[in-house]
């Protein structure tokens, strides 16, 4: 018996980990040892089934649920495979069949005697055909997918086949204005109209928002949080979310428009002291201070503001008036005052998240003449908060606007001087012209260091920032929200433009080793080799669809205990990048900037001169322990500090002269 319980839970292990023909073969085993000792064999042939389904061997499949379904009876114990052999049928081309099978399932007398529309493999197979077949329905599997998802709310298959459902029709330009899908248009009927005026709706809009979401589909995501936030228009939350939505899809300008209408309908919403008593924050100061018309600040006073940003209380004291040594490069984390803090509510920390991506937004806008007032008003709030803020809900707002300032703090006043400052009736410089030649640096938060810093013949450097975005993200079968903020970033970038992508340091953070431990890759080299295949097969997409001259950014070693992943990382990307097929290989090219930001040691030079993943891999935390990144391109333990700029200039100066 125990043999069959091991096996079987390999088997789950694998299909966990989509590897359908490694669960076929346990299965098949576990099964052969029960049938031999006399155990029931219906649970592993069900599993057999998903198995040889999630391998698309549906002539397989179907004759192992027909095999099951000779021996059960005819009851509610048949349901869940009778919703499967309609699946197979429909995958088989038997589409009649498939419908006629699933019929059965929610019509007398076996519905009638296993309330069939209450069991959830019925309503996520009746979903899926009736939305697939030709011509395809709407009410009826929304209906039943709305009801699979109240009984299990975090079920992936369910998730997925609704937000395709909400977002069939759409085209993939997020810059066309289009009406409605059918499907979002008969969810606003089902759950009382798009104007419905009942409260109660907008947690079910927000819901289903988030699950637009979490599969690329933005539109509809943006349609029903607006639903959610004109119902509960008080919502920071939904206000947030929305924001965040507009992020994805490359439409600053309406992100801010949110976050200023929200503002107006809520002037009074406020953060308060420790004690309760006066506000230190109200929505009315955030909004002066994102709609100020006079915001061209002067340039000496915003470097001067700038440069003496330093995460230490004695700068929040005075208000962010120049610190004592304002050339140290020293950054400590921001503490609150003994008995002067207190812990924020949710709806707090929502307010607080909104001020943060107020910033974020208008520095990749390269509207840094905002940011002196909105850091002011900010810094005496952060410091209100008993709770370290990098461990609440709104820890990824704060980390932007954290490392942000902390850019900010490291550019020296000649490069302040030299920034074309911009009033809010200015164009952002989002929009520089392509005759002024930018190099455009497209990739995850590493790509802020380097933001607006100029470069020679006036160029300047313009971030274009994916949050969050891994390589593995970017795959074909990828749909995580990431890779459609990819897709539009990169439709924001002019054709035949310049572009340093940096992307894959959370690759080698979390995704990689996450992977190997889930058992989806038999060791880590195995995992960096799959996700350099997909990702070389994106860099390449680029250049044929935009006609990009890429210059690839390695990965940057700066934490410690990663630096032995990302050193072996970098020998397989480097290697990949110049080994690409000679038609693509003058338009994507390797920036030779590793070695320059660690300290020069033996074991850099061990593992550099002759590169080895087998070393660097082996070496684990030691290399991170033994190797230094260089002091003066430290910046907050995670991103490099613009000191590296030059570094970065050199190595595309020499990349681009090939």
């Amino acid at each position: 018996m125990s043999a069959i319980i091991a096996l079987e839970s390999l088997a789950k292990v694998k299909m966990e980990c989509n590897d359908g023909q490694s669960a076929t073969g346990y299965l098949r085993k576990a099964i052969k040892i029960a049938t031999k000792f006399g155990h029931s064999t219906l649970g592993l042939q069900l599993n057999l089934v998903k198995a040889l389904m999630l391998e698309k061997e549906y002539e397989d499949a179907f004759s192992a649920v027909s095999e099951i379904l000779s021996v059960v009876p005819y009851d509610r114990s048949a349901l869940e495979y009778l919703s499967l052999k309609a699946e197979i049928l429909f995958e088989l081309g038997r589409v009649s069949e498939a419908g006629e099978t699933i019929n059965r399932c929610i019509t007398p007398p076996l519905a009638s005697e296993t309330n069939s529309m209450g069991n959830l493999a019925v309503l996520v197979s009746y979903g899926y055909i009736s939305m697939s077949c030709q011509p395809p329905l709407v009410e009826q599997p929304l209906s039943a997918l709305l009801r699979a998802l109240s009984m299990q709310a975090d079920n992936k298959r369910v998730r997925e086949l609704l937000a395709k459902l909400l977002n069939a029709g759409y085209s993939s330009d997020m810059s066309r204005k289009e009406p409605d899908s059918r499907g979002l248009q008969e969810l606003f009927r089902q759950l009382g109209g798009s104007g419905s005026s009942k409260s109660s709706t907008a947690p079910a809009f927000a819901l289903l928002a988030n699950v637009c979401k979490d599969h690329s589909a933005m539109r509809p995501c943006i349609r029903l949080l607006q639903n959610a936030l004109s119902l509960e228009p008080h919502s920071a939350s939904y206000a947030l979310n929305l924001i965040h939505a507009h992020e994805i899809v490359g439409d600053f300008e309406a992100a801010i428009s949110t976050l200023v209408i929200f503002c107006e309908r809520n002037s009074t919403l406020a953060i308060r002291g420790h004690l309760q008593e006066a506000a230190i924050l109200t929505c009315q100061d955030l909004l002066a201070a994102v709609r100020d018309q006079d915001d061209f600040v002067a340039v000496g006073e915003a470097a001067k503001v700038f440069y003496s940003f330093r995460w230490r209380d004695e700068c929040i004291e005075v208000h962010l008036h120049r610190c004592e040594d304002p050339t140290s490069s020293t950054v400590t984390q921001l503490t609150s005052q003994p008995g002067a803090s207190r812990t924020l509510a949710d709806s707090e920390l929502d307010l607080l998240a909104l001020s943060f991506t107020a910033a974020k937004i208008f520095f990749l806008q390269g509207r840094l003449s905002r940011l002196p007032a909105i850091y002011r008003l900010l810094e005496p709030v952060r410091a209100l908060s008993a709770t370290p803020l990098h461990t609440t809900l709104v820890r990824n707002e704060h980390a932007y606007y954290q490392a942000i300032g902390q850019i900010l703090a490291h550019k020296s006043a000649t490069f302040l001087e030299a920034l074309p400052l911009q009033s809010s009736l200015q164009p952002p410089l989002r929009d520089v012209s392509p005759s002024a030649n930018p190099l455009y640096l497209l990739g995850d938060s590493h790509s802020l260091t380097s933001a607006w810093s100029k470069l020679p013949s006036q160029r300047l450097v313009v971030p274009k920032l994916v949050t969050g975005v891994k390589q593995w993200h970017l795959r074909a079968d990828g749909d995580f929200y990431p890779k459609a903020h990819f897709q539009c970033t990169v439709d924001s970038i002019p054709n035949g433009s310049e572009v340093v992508v940096l992307v894959g340091e959370i690759d080698c953070r979390e995704g990689m080793l996450l992977a190997v431990e889930r058992d989806k890759y038999q060791s880590v080299e195995e995992a960096m080799k799959t996700t350099l295949q997909q990702f070389m097969q994106v860099l390449i997409s680029l250049v044929k669809r935009k006609h990009f001259k890429i210059f690839v950014h390695p990965v940057p070693p700066v934490l410690r205990e990663t630096r032995h992943l990302v050193m072996a990382y970098n020998i397989l990307y480097e290697q990949s990048i110049k080994s690409l097929p000679k038609a693509f290989a003058e338009n994507i090219r390797w920036l030779d900037l590793l070695p320059q930001l660690l300290m020069t040691s033996p074991l850099v030079n061990e593992v550099l001169t002759a590169p080895s993943v087998t070393l660097a891999l082996s070496l684990g935390p030691r290399l991170g322990q033994e190797t230094h990144l260089r002091e003066e391109l430290a910046l907050d333990g995670t991103h490099l500090s613009p000191a590296y700029v030059p570094l970065l200039l050199g190595a595309y100066q020499k990349a681009a002269a090939l």
